[in-house]
């Protein structure tokens, strides 16, 4: 089977690292040098143990917290504030389990400014890709 087109470039990672100073002044490495591309029509899990960096290195793509070092490209460009093209759904215990997985989907996608009906139409396309 012939290898298909890779998409165009969403979010690219140039070197990012992220750190934090702790009260006492000591600086702890969460991350280093995280090298990552992501293009249309991928779909990506991070994976790892708890505290390995998985929601840090999402907040840092959805443009929530700033990498301490490196560059976050958003379509080739420098991203600055928030990512307009992302948006993080966490874990179950964020999701609100009396609504349906189609229902917390509409939810996030509300909170991108979409519509209830484009909502519910995007919603049920992620939810049929994803095989719910």
């Amino acid at each position: 089977m012939p290898a298909k087109t890779k998409g165009e470039s969403l979010v690219r990672l140039l070197n990012v690292g992220k750190a934090y100073r702790q009260p006492n002044g000591q600086v702890i490495s969460i991350m280093e040098n995280i090298n990552l591309e992501l293009r249309t029509g991928e779909i990506v899990a991070l994976l790892g143990p708890s505290g390995s960096g998985k929601s840090t290195l999402m907040r840092i793509i959805t443009g929530l917290v700033a990498p301490t070092s490196g560059q976050v490209l958003y379509r080739e460009q420098p991203m600055q504030g928030l990512n307009p093209g992302a948006a993080i759904v966490f874990q179950s215990s964020a999701l609100y389990p009396w609504l349906t997985v189609l229902e917390n989907v509409e939810l996030g996608l509300k909170a991108l400014g979409e519509g209830p009906h484009e909502g519910a139409h995007e919603g049920q396309h992620f939810v049929t890709a994803l095989g719910r």
